[in-house]
């Protein structure tokens, strides 16, 4: 078992450890002497909401869990997709979650109440990436060479960028949107 150091957010310090059971328990330590377990999917693919109450994580084949980061509840599971969920990302505003995944797709689901809003089509490979632009008026997915930029309110495809980089595993926007998204991919 190895533990190590994913983020540091609010007043939250997240570890993750790794296990070959198959499951990730993360631990969100708040103030002094509490902490809070989330059990994610291989791979412990996570990210808080803006406002720090809220953990989306892998749940499983297809799924996310949101869990209350106070008290550590799965608070709903958002199924929808027919492959592995490799990454989720909150809109600025926390009210989206969008998730990438292996069957070539991204889903856009509204927080509150778990319901899907749309699933964005257009890549040919699995998606391996997402994020929201600060703004929130603009999602980049991230696949084989390929990111695709969409119109958050609608869906539609604005542009796609061709990359040398072969799979993506994370991209950024930097914090006045000027730039962005930036990839990184495997080493």
């Amino acid at each position: 078992m190895k533990s190590v150091c994913l983020q540091r957010r609010f007043t939250f310090l997240i570890l993750a450890l790794l296990t070959t059971a198959g499951q990730t328990p993360v631990a969100a330590q708040g103030s002094p002497g509490t902490m809070r377990w989330f059990h994610t999917h291989v791979g412990g693919k996570f990210t808080f909401s803006p406002d720090g109450t809220t953990i989306a994580a892998l749940q499983g084949f297809g799924s996310i869990g949101l869990y209350r980061v106070s008290d550590g509840m799965l608070q709903r599971i958002l199924a929808g997709h027919t492959g592995y969920v490799a990454s989720v990302a909150f809109s600025p505003d926390g009210q989206t979650l969008s998730s990438g995944n292996s069957d070539k797709t991204v889903k856009l689901w509204k927080v509150s109440d778990g319901a899907l809003l749309r699933t964005l089509t257009g890549h040919t490979s699995d998606v391996d990436s997402v994020v929201f632009a600060p703004d929130g008026q603009t999602i980049a997915s991230g696949s084989y060479r390929t990111i695709e930029l969409w119109k958050a309110s609608d869906g539609t495809i604005q542009r796609t960028l061709r990359v040398d980089a072969g799979m993506l595993s994370s991209m950024a926007f930097s914090s006045d949107a000027q730039m962005g998204p930036s990839v990184v991919g495997p080493e």
